[in-house]
């Protein structure tokens, strides 16, 4: 989660639950994410913080979003627990909004897979990350 332009907050873990498709992981880390920011949320509401708009949430999956919106998807994922549909309730009440962001551009990759040079200083540089050590005879990181 971002701040401004600083993140402060980030995780990755072992999803607890076997999910049967890309889907269904998306949903279950989705659901994960939003609990995360709501808590986030009512943190910085105790701080005295307000927010100005609705919460994004960044998602590569455009069936994993349809499936938070839409519960027609219901015979579909009958075999999901429900607490995973905590996230539609978050979404009709406006504390967060799943947006589709295509995998090539999702900056969270620059935590969790070998990445190009290209795409590693791109999402280095929208981390806010500075380099000031040389690590090669060119001076680049």
């Amino acid at each position: 989660m971002n701040m401004g332009s600083a993140a402060v907050s980030w995780s990755c873990k072992k999803q607890d639950t076997m999910a049967t498709s890309s889907s269904e992981a998306e949903y279950i880390s989705t659901w994960e994410a939003a609990c995360e920011i709501v808590w986030l949320c009512r943190l910085l509401q105790d701080l005295g913080i307000s927010q100005a708009e609705v919460t994004s949430l960044f998602i590569d999956i455009q069936s994993t979003i349809k499936l938070a919106k839409n519960p027609v998807f219901h015979s579909k994922t009958k075999h999901v627990d429900t607490k995973y549909h905590y996230i539609r309730s978050l979404i009709d009440k406006d504390v967060l909004k799943p947006v589709y962001c295509p995998s090539e551009d999702m900056i969270s990759d620059f935590f969790m897979k070998p990445l190009g040079k290209i795409k590693f200083t791109k999402f280095r540089y929208e981390l806010g990350i500075c380099c000031n050590v040389s690590l090669d005879h060119r001076g680049e990181c």
